[in-house]
């Protein structure tokens, strides 16, 4: 109870200090108090909707048959970070086989029937899949900023009322018996600073902590999203096998969405070729074999 009466008797004295500067540094921190409060309550509804939009479209794109139905019924999930990589490698997708980034109706068979992406177009699109995925982080990483610079602000403003009270006040002392409600005036300009910065940077930290897992899933569904796409419109990546999840793009009737069943590795045994006979040549696809080597096998035989 006594320190929350002296922390008020040292903010009203504050408040009772002359319009400038105390009551313009009082002012500053009120305002920037309401500001930093806007920002915290603003960034976490919009982390709670980008959680949901992400998980809204992932279930669409999950119960989606082709790679690109999502893209040709106009889905529109402006919330969604991963709807915007999504976008942005579907959307070059149809420019480099159709010539047009718009969707229109009938684009799944018309890609289909334009044929692969070549390398240099598989390269632009891997280049949109990033841009897409840089600018869906930076989109969410806005305000993370701000509350540092509310929290900066604020100290600064405190320790400017805090030095101008202490000088104007020891100018004008006459006695001891004045200090004390001078330096009481002016620790409460610091006890309203540590106020209005003590949300900010907590709430920057507990932000900061909620986008990294953000931005890892983000990063995770941008490589997922690119191995399909390349599965499937790409001509360097056909028929390979890809190790995606139902979860992670969805189960489907269509073979970009389903991997294939590529070509199984053949494993051969070197073992068996330090054993062969001498004089065929110590190279195994193209690998030199070390007769050093080859000589311990013989022996360990």
């Amino acid at each position: 109870m006594t320190y929350s009466s002296t922390l008020v008797a040292s903010i009203q004295t504050a408040l009772n200090q002359p319009a400038f500067p105390g009551g313009m540094v009082m002012w500053g921190l009120f305002m920037l108090s309401i500001l930093c409060w806007v920002m915290i309550l603003s960034k976490a509804l919009f982390l709670r909707r980008l959680k949901l939009s992400d998980q809204k479209f992932s279930k669409r794109l999950r119960a989606s048959r082709t790679t690109l139905e999502v893209f040709e019924e106009g889905w529109e999930s402006e919330g969604s970070a991963q709807y915007q990589v999504y976008l942005a490698g579907a959307k070059e997708t149809a420019f480099q086989l159709l010539g047009s980034r718009e969707c229109q109706v009938g684009v799944v068979d018309l890609v289909r029937d334009a044929g692969f992406l070549s390398e240099q177009q598989t390269k632009a699109l891997r280049q949109a899949f990033r841009s897409g995925f840089r600018e869906a982080q930076m989109r969410m990483e806005q305000g993370v900023a701000g509350l540092r610079l509310i929290g900066n602000g604020a100290i600064l403003l405190g320790l400017l009322g805090f030095v101008w009270t202490m000088m104007t006040g020891f100018d004008t002392a006459t006695g001891a018996n004045e200090v004390m409600p001078i330096i009481g005036s002016a620790l409460g300009f610091l006890a309203v600073a540590l106020m209005v910065t003590a949300p900010a940077i907590v709430a920057r930290g507990a932000f900061l902590i909620v986008l990294r897992k953000r931005k890892y899933d983000l990063r995770r569904f941008h490589d997922d999203v690119v191995r399909l796409f390349e599965r499937k419109f790409c001509q360097s990546s056909a028929g390979v096998s890809h190790s995606l999840t139902e979860e992670e793009v969805g189960q489907s009737d269509d073979d970009g969405i389903n991997p294939g069943s590529g070509e199984k590795k053949q494993y051969h045994s070197i073992r068996d070729r330090l054993l062969s006979d001498s004089s065929e040549p110590l190279s195994l696809d193209g690998i030199q074999i070390n007769p050093i080597a080859k000589q311990a096998a013989t022996h360990s035989k």
